[in-house]
């Protein structure tokens, strides 16, 4: 239950002083949004058409609500209405009205609308084993129908039917092209029928499950529908994606893909909750795990987490396809544009190349006359916006970036603006180009070739897929797919292909597998589905020079293997085992079910993984492992199914730690492997607070906003009728299960009324970034407290804690705020 004024923007950086250099994340209210209201889930307590409501009662429910706003003479403008898989709606709400909001009759919960960020950018199908399906068994997913939640998709593309009604064959743009949920004047959808992709994400996604001409997709017979919930550029929230949701469903979609979500969230928000509920209907959900790799632990986005949906982890591509140049002796180069980089020339010589080392002051340039030439630059010491700045301003007509260690890199120049053509290539390019360049002047020939090179992390997992297990321990991710250097479609008019790295390229192998999954047996359920792929997924290593397997909370069941689900002819359930919180032995049922026509004997075995320790942002890895025990084999006759009793015992170490690893089914009839991933956590799960209050800012601070800066304050005096309000920012070090903030005398401790209400909130990215909330004078229910001075009262609840246990609350209580009421 919320009962607080708030506003729900995943990546709001005020800017900030030194006083608070720190970025407020999902702050509770914001300045920039505050004029046009708050964004709001409303719950109804009946039960949605998935969960067995009628249409007449939902209806009726619907008009009692909307009943009941009117008498209490609330503002709210409504945004959506759901049905299908949510009973409620989205609403546009004064913040001051939240409060009673949550009190009418039958709202069993008001959620907070989030922003989700707009997603961020040929070998592959080998590394999954997609060719096999498709030379071997035939097999290209005809007759499903994906739908493809995203920035809609380019149907003109002729690797994706040319034009619309051939492969995308339905769809429905829910915001419009000029939506912008980051800014207020633009964040109000204006739907329209045509899901045309103007910004080229949903295009490369679609491709990547589907694509058939140049490209060939992982399933390149399904059809499409094009489901468009982001602008041209800037994030959504979270009721457009619900919305997509209930359409996906009422259309009978067969799969939906989702290479979207919010950040550190839990499986109870509401669009994991509502993507459960759609694979209860028999639709197979898939969801992109994040890229939120750096920011440690417990990251996975909504819906990924959701219990019933097939979250995936990112592995880099083997090859990565790249536009080329070539040098005088004719060596074609790899390269990548920068983000924002003018376009490059694809024909021609470019002026003379000067290397300038770093490139990062004036002294770098010293001596060498980059005047309408190529500046060679060294990657490291500086942003790239700066060194193309410094590049320009002595002259320079194109910028090649060079990494400063092995490998490619894509970089970005941050935002538009007035850059230089510029590129970026790899360590050993940037040194060839060097010993050329002592020899003799060097001039690049430009071409409008893409060649395949060589990825030298290409099988390991992606630097920035994110880590898991969700807070409640839950194993996620569910299984990974090649996701880092994939070269898909892209709108014809941005360019027709296009190579972009992200959980939302892995996301979309698993959506194409699915699909052949359902084409060689339609009658598959969604479970069955996610038990095929987790069971043949391929556990992968740490690194290639290093015997140790990533551990199960990184990489799930491990790579896609799409010929080995359609040919395994056995499955084991449950396709994962999380152990939760654990002190000794726990001991699980596995059942072994032989689906082929003869007698098939497993030997057993236990492979453990790498564990971590629970430093959440900064997680340092261990040998420490669990032993298993179970029969060392099994025989099956044909249709026959066995129970496998398996007990873990975890690692005698103190502290806490996340371990896990696989139990695996080898058959000897030369079949793919079987496996189990499994993931415990050792010691108390409850010892780490849930409210930071390290170094270097020592959140909570009461304090007051001046322009754009917080400035931290020991009390305060606030005049409400003149909108001076008082600020409470705190870093969520780890996902609270409950967040409140009471209003307390500071004399007498009587308690004025709770403001802030939270259930399943998500954790900030970093130590220094915070949340704000916003306190205007009021208590329960929205009153006006009377004059007089006041503190509020912070608490949060630890994941998985005891609400009756005063050890499993993190508490803070701010300075002393005076409301003066001339």
């Amino acid at each position: 239950m919320l009962r607080a004024r708030l506003s729900l923007f995943l990546a709001v950086a005020l800017i900030m002083t030194l006083i608070a250099p720190a970025l407020a994340e999902t702050p509770w209210v914001s300045r920039s949004n505050r004029e046009g209201g708050e964004l709001v889930f409303v719950e109804l307590t009946g039960s949605s058409l998935s969960e067995g409501g009628s249409i007449t009662a939902l209806d009726a429910e619907h008009a009692a609500f909307r009943r009941e706003s009117s008498r209490a003479q609330l503002r709210g403008k409504e945004r959506f209405r759901y049905r299908s898989l949510f009973n409620g709606f989205s609403l546009e709400i004064p913040s001051s009205e939240i409060g009673a909001l949550a009190e009418l009759p039958g709202v069993r919960a008001v959620w907070p609308v989030e922003q989700v960020p707009m997603p961020q950018l040929a070998t592959s199908l080998d590394m999954i084993n997609a060719i096999g399906a498709h030379q071997e068994l035939g097999y290209d997913g005809r007759g499903v129908l994906v739908a493809v939640i995203d920035t809609g998709i380019d149907y003109t593309h002729p690797d994706l039917g040319g034009a619309w009604g051939k492969r995308v064959v339905g769809g429905w743009d829910f915001v419009g092209d000029d939506f912008d949920a980051g800014d207020p004047a633009r964040r109000t959808p204006v739907p329209d029928p045509d899901p045309m992709d103007p910004n080229g994400h949903g295009t490369h996604v679609a491709g990547i499950i589907g694509a058939d001409g140049r490209l060939r997709g992982v399933a390149p017979g399904v059809s499409f529908l094009a489901l468009k919930v982001f602008g041209r550029t800037g994030p959504t929230t979270t009721d457009v994606i619900l919305a997509a949701l209930e359409m996906a469903h009422d259309k009978g979609a067969d799969i939906v893909n989702m290479s979207l979500g919010a950040a550190f969230q839990w499986p109870q928000h509401p669009t994991a909750v509502a993507s459960d509920r759609l694979v209860r209907r028999g639709i197979v959900v898939v969801a992109s795990q994040g890229n939120n790799g750096p920011q440690g632990l417990f990251a996975g986005g909504s819906p990924s987490l959701g219990s019933q949906v097939l979250s995936v982890a990112s592995f880099d591509n083997t090859h990565g396809m790249h536009p080329v140049f070539r040098l005088p002796d004719g060596t074609p180069v790899g390269y990548s544009p920068m983000t924002f980089s003018p376009p490059i020339p694809t024909s021609g010589l470019s002026p003379e190349v000067v290397h300038v080392g770093l490139g990062n002051t004036a002294a770098d340039y010293a001596g060498r006359d980059v005047t309408g030439r190529v500046a060679l630059i060294r990657r490291g010491g500086a942003t790239f916006a700066h060194k193309v700045t410094m590049a320009r301003t002595h002259g320079a007509a194109y910028a090649v970036m060079y990494n400063n260690v092995p490998g490619m890199f894509r970089g970005t120049l941050a935002t538009p603006g007035n850059w230089l053509p510029t590129i970026s290539i790899s360590q050993a390019d940037g040194d060839k180009i060097k010993t050329l360049l002592a020899a003799g002047p060097v001039r690049l020939t430009w071409t409008a070739e893409e060649l395949p090179f060589p990825v030298p992390t290409g099988g390991l997992i992606s630097d920035f897929s994110s880590w898991g297990p969700a807070p409640d321990l839950t194993l996620k991710p569910d299984l990974g797919a090649p996701g880092g250097f994939i070269y898909s479609t892209w709108p014809v008019a941005l360019g027709g292909y296009m190579s972009a790295s992200g959980t939302s390229m892995s996301a979309p192998h698993v959506a194409g597998a699915a699909a052949l999954l359902l084409e060689a047996n339609p009658r598959l359920r969604p479970r069955a589905v996610g038990k095929a792929l987790l069971n043949t997924a391929s556990p992968r290593l740490w690194r290639l020079d290093r015997p140790f397997l990533l551990p199960v909370h990184r990489q799930g069941a491990g790579m896609l293997d799409v010929l080995a689900a359609l040919t395994a002819g056995a499955t084991v359930a449950p396709a994962k085992v999380s152990l939760g919180e654990v002190a000794g032995p726990v001991t699980f049922t596995l059942e072994l079910e032989n689906e082929g026509k003869h007698p098939v004997t497993y030997t057993l075995s236990h492979v453990p993984t790498l564990a971590t320790d629970h430093r959440i942002l900064t997680p340092g890895l261990t040998t420490v492992a669990a032993t298993a025990s179970f029969p060392t084999s099994i025989t099956l006759a044909p249709d026959d199914e066995e129970s496998v009793m398996v007990t873990i015992t975890p690692p005698a170490v103190a502290g806490e730690w996340l371990f896990g690893g696989y139990i695996r089914f080898t058959p000897d009839n030369g079949g793919p492997a079987l496996s189990v991933p499994y993931l415990g956590f050792l010691g108390d799960y409850q010892a780490q607070p849930a409210l930071g209050t390290g170094a270097p800012h020592h959140f909570p601070w009461l304090a007051r906003l001046e322009g754009a800066s917080y400035f931290r304050v020991p009390s305060l005096t606030i005049n409400p009728a003149a909108g001076e309000r008082a600020y409470i920012l705190y870093n969520l070090a780890r996902q609270a299960r409950k967040l409140r903030i009471e209003v307390r005398d500071a004399a007498t401790g009587r308690n004025w009324g709770r403001v802030l209400d939270l259930d399943y909130v998500g954790r900030n990215s970093t130590a220094t970034a915070f949340f704000a909330f916003e306190w205007d004078g009021t208590g329960r229910r929205g009153r006006s407290v009377p004059a007089g001075t006041y503190v509020l009262a912070l608490s949060a609840l630890r994941p998985l804690g005891d609400d009756d246990n005063p050890a499993h609350w993190d508490t803070w209580t701010s300075g002393p705020i005076t409301v003066v009421r001339p």
